[in-house]
């Protein structure tokens, strides 16, 4: 994540130089769709002087801060600035941009309701993605809530053991994969399909292996898993 964060703010600052008069007709977003009567309304140098002071801004903040956030609190909270900031900061932009365009404002008001819908949707699986799960054992089914959560019957145990780690993973298939929350789908080195429920890095890890060949890695929050090994060694 940390030159995830780096990549970004470079490119943020490579935004600020690489726009300019000459090429903002092929590359400005909604500029370069413009007619050229729409495109005599729209103050195209105060708007470059103002795109190209945001960029640095955007490029230098983002770096410093998503940096010390990393160090500071981790890859978690540095998921959530990763995600949200640059949109905000591009909400912001957009609406202070409408001054520079004296045309009907159906570009900005589309791009402007686009970033409130990805905003929402990324904060939604922000939250969703981060709550912890749940292992409960009753009535000789095992319930593991939250996000991909899982529900199996005692019966449907093949075998179950502590872990020390995780295998040697991939890639993500799908779900959620923010450091150390890991949630989903994800293929091994190996090549072999695993099911991910890990909200921590602590150690052991409890390892489920289904009868139909699904293969479950689970660590609460903040804690290892043996009280759930516990738990099903009482009722196996």
């Amino acid at each position: 994540m940390l030159y995830l964060i780096i990549g970004m703010s470079l490119l943020f600052l490579v935004m600020a130089f690489a726009v300019n008069a000459k090429n903002a007709r092929y590359l400005l977003s909604g500029y370069n769709t413009m007619t050229e009567e729409e495109r005599a309304k729209f103050n195209l140098k105060a708007f470059l002087k103002q795109f190209k002071s945001f960029h640095v801004f955007l490029g230098l903040s983002f770096g410093i801060i998503g940096v010390l956030l990393y160090y500071q609190w981790g890859q978690n909270v540095a998921g959530w600035f990763l995600g949200l900031f640059p949109m905000l900061a591009y909400l912001v932009f957009i609406i202070r941009a409408r001054r520079f365009d004296h045309n009907p404002p159906r570009y900005s008001f589309w791009a402007i309701a686009a970033l409130l819908v990805c905003i929402i949707g990324v904060s939604t699986l922000l939250i969703y993605g981060d709550q912890n799960v749940d292992f409960v054992i009753q009535d000789q089914e095992v319930h593991i809530s939250g996000m991909y959560g899982e529900e199996f019957k005692l019966e449907d145990i093949e075998s179950f053991r502590l872990v020390d780690e995780l295998p040697a993973i991939s890639h993500r298939m799908n779900g959620f994969a923010m450091d150390p929350v890991f949630k989903g789908y994800f293929r091994t080195k190996s090549g072999d399909k695993v099911k991910l429920l890990v909200q921590s890095k602590e150690s052991p890890l409890l390892y489920i292996q289904l009868k139909n060949g699904q293969e479950i890695y689970f660590v609460p929050e903040e804690r290892s898993a043996e009280k759930e090994f516990e738990q099903l060694a009482a009722v196996r």
